[in-house]
């Protein structure tokens, strides 16, 4: 479904710094990878450079055999919008708008109409375990609570790729385990989960495959998890 090959990001900064060097990888359905590794080791970086945030300087990545460079700048932010999901570790969360309203804004965004953004939103919450919150800010959210959130805004417009960005880093034990485990119930119903980490541990019960990230490369599988769907 999404694939890199001899992915590469190089940034000079008064000296040459390569965030990313080579990188092959291949994901597909249904799948939960993990890429652990220290702060500091490219993982933001590559995330960025799979989720078309970012221009690679060299290699190429993949959707579905559709090669990103081929795309312009609007091509790649459709391509965001419509199939690509992002959960961030901070949330970012707009704090004027109640948990509802921050998961069907992408909807709003891609030209859903207001009930049908509002439906899909609290179905979505419903699935989070946050239907009785829906009508609350940010603000008056736990941090795991906001986290679910962020997780189900994206899963807004049915993505097939979800990049997730340190989405524990923030949370106490428990609520970073109830995270993954609904990373992992996703998962299940098709939809393919990477994950950026050093919090490896959280993880390790649901991933398929855990790879190390170490210097801009990326190593692996070290772990032979749960059965992939076909």
């Amino acid at each position: 479904m999404l694939e890199a090959r001899g992915l590469s990001r190089r940034y000079v900064l008064g000296e040459e710094i390569w965030a990313v060097r080579e990188v092959d990888l291949a994901l597909a359905a249904g799948e939960l990878v993990v890429v652990a590794g220290p702060s500091g080791c490219g993982k933001t970086t590559l995330l960025s450079l799979l989720g078309a945030m970012e221009r690679p300087t060299a290699g190429e990545v993949y959707l579905q055999g559709r090669a990103y460079s081929r795309l312009g700048p609007w091509g790649q932010a459709l391509l965001r919008r419509r199939h690509i999901g992002f959960v961030f570790q901070r949330f970012h969360l707009i704090d004027h708008l109640k948990a509802w309203e921050n998961v069907a804004l992408p909807l709003r965004m891609a030209g859903v109409r207001g009930g049908a953004a509002r439906r899909r939103a609290l179905e979505l919450l419903e699935s989070v375990g946050l239907g009785r919150r829906a009508l609350h800010l940010p603000g008056e959210l736990s941090g795991g609570e906001q986290q679910r959130v962020a997780v189900a805004r994206a899963l807004a417009n049915r993505p097939l790729v979800v990049l997730a960005d340190e989405p524990t880093g923030n949370l106490d034990a428990a609520s970073g385990r109830a995270v993954a485990a609904l990373f992992d119930s996703l998962r299940r119903e098709g939809t393919a989960f990477l994950v950026v980490t050093h919090h490896r541990d959280t993880f390790l019960p649901y991933a398929t495959r855990v790879l190390e990230m170490r210097d801009g490369r990326v190593y692996g599988p070290t772990y032979p998890g749960p059965e992939v769907i076909e």
